[in-house]
């Protein structure tokens, strides 16, 4: 019994052991866990800002050809043909011009939905649905 009372008396006390070690390494990872969330919201808010910039410049884009261009070489196009008709003109040129503005808006438009598509994954709105609605020349021809 008296080596049991011996042995009692020579073990630490739990009180006098705060575990400061431990406290100090959770403390760092917690630090740690900090500094990989400010960096990693920081690379999001900039992947987000380029995404955003990309789906700007291609709205830009595709406004552009779809509101100016592609209604110019329209009428250029259909001038040509009534010449054509007429044999006054050879209308193999401004068809050709018709057709690059045609392929043009349609490269625009899949900027436009990849751009969205982007920032959909980035940002979780729904900028692509926005871009479904057939309210462009290009959807009535």
């Amino acid at each position: 019994d008296e080596s049991a009372f011996i042995a009692t008396l020579e073990m630490p006390i739990p009180v006098l052991n705060r575990n400061q070690s431990g406290v100090a390494a959770a403390a760092s990872r917690e630090n740690g866990a900090r500094f990989d969330e400010d960096a990693a919201r920081r690379t999001l808010m900039a992947r987000f800002a380029a995404a955003a910039g990309r789906l700007e410049r291609a709205q830009t884009t595709f406004s552009l050809l779809d509101e100016n261009i592609l209604p110019a070489t329209q009428t250029a196009l259909d001038g040509a043909q009534f010449a054509y008709r007429e044999g006054a003109l050879d209308v193999l040129n401004i068809q050709r011009s018709y057709f690059d503005a045609r392929i043009n808006l349609i490269s625009a438009r899949a900027e436009l939905a990849s751009a969205a598509i982007e920032l959909d994954a980035l940002a979780g709105t729904p900028q692509l649905n926005q871009l479904a609605a057939p309210n462009s020349t290009e959807a009535a021809q």
